[in-house]
């Protein structure tokens, strides 16, 4: 494929949320339709279920796979299910959910097996817990899984919407979690900023969102963005994906803050695109990007 050329030949990083169901050869192969370097998954199925079982064979094929495409960058989804505090109806306390770290755990082995440089845990809930009892106990639990592991990745925490007693979605309160360890950074998900009420639909509201960031987040805790649409407006709470381009978010919003000199150099990562005509006009659309980027430099494609 021409598209998927011009990918390896740059320094973009652009990639899909993948279908994998514990079959290392479709993922290859859908990768490869994406036309992207980047690829992304969960570990198991959304809600969690049992470790997937990969063959030697299999995961022989899936190197050879990885070389011949040089990518470099695999992203390892945790299943929503996977919850690290609640509370003990006993004796009413905050406690730490020692199953959610041992299959953690368990991902984190996988994610060794199959060459992972990051692993994407969502930020959660705090139902039962206040919001600083909940974010306590998560600093706590991926100190303890970073401490037990031998996969040597980052773990990613993933800001959330805000809806009910969603943590994360403050930037602020993302931050405190994204900050706890050196192997602990961030996912950026502009589509759920912008549902919590972070918008960049105007030039001017794009660019207090980036200063915002730069200033009081820092983009070196951020090596990875998601780049969702939304059916729904700013500050609705709702975390309401579908394709990038399809919502009210749209690709004339993402114009306002992809040309950044520093948004520019993370992994960008596009989930919902529901076939190939989708991978085809979202790498077109964002590799435009980093082209006129490029070209501002000096630089070649």
């Amino acid at each position: 494929m021409k598209g998927g050329v011009r990918l390896f030949a740059t320094k973009m990083k652009i990639g899909f949320h993948m279908r994998f169901a514990g079959n290392l050869k479709r993922l290859s192969n859908d990768v490869i339709k994406s036309r992207g370097n980047v690829f992304q998954f969960y570990s198991r199925s959304i809600r969690g279920g049992r470790s997937p079982e990969i063959t030697e064979r299999q995961l022989q094929n899936y190197y050879n796979f990885l070389f011949e495409r040089r990518i470099s960058n695999v992203i390892v989804l945790a299943p929503y299910g996977f919850k690290v505090a609640g509370r003990d109806v006993s004796s009413n306390l905050a406690v730490e959910n020692n199953i959610a770290v041992q299959e953690i755990l368990k991902d984190l082995h996988f994610a060794k097996q199959i060459h992972a440089k990051y692993y994407v845990v969502n930020a959660g809930y705090s139902k039962g817990l206040t919001e600083f009892e909940s974010i306590e106990i998560l600093k706590k639990q991926l100190n303890e899984i970073i401490e037990k592991t031998d996969w040597t990745g980052d773990i990613l925490v993933r800001n959330m919407a805000g809806g009910g007693t969603e943590l994360a979605a403050n930037l602020y309160r993302w931050k405190e979690i994204i900050t706890t360890n050196h192997r602990v950074k961030g996912a950026l998900d502009f589509g759920r900023a912008f549902a919590y009420g972070y918008s960049f639909t105007t030039e001017a509201d794009a660019e207090v969102l980036l200063k915002f960031i730069e200033r009081d987040i820092n983009w070196d805790n951020i090596p990875l963005v998601y780049l969702n649409d939304s059916n729904r407006f700013a500050g609705s709470k709702r975390d309401d994906a579908v394709p990038l381009g399809d919502g009210v978010i749209g690709f004339h919003s993402y114009k306002n803050i992809l040309s950044n000199h520093e948004l520019i150099q993370k992994i960008w990562m596009i989930e919902h695109q529901p076939d190939v005509t989708y991978y085809d006009k979202t790498i077109d659309f964002l590799a435009e990007f980093h082209k006129d980027y490029n070209r501002k430099k000096g630089g070649k494609q």
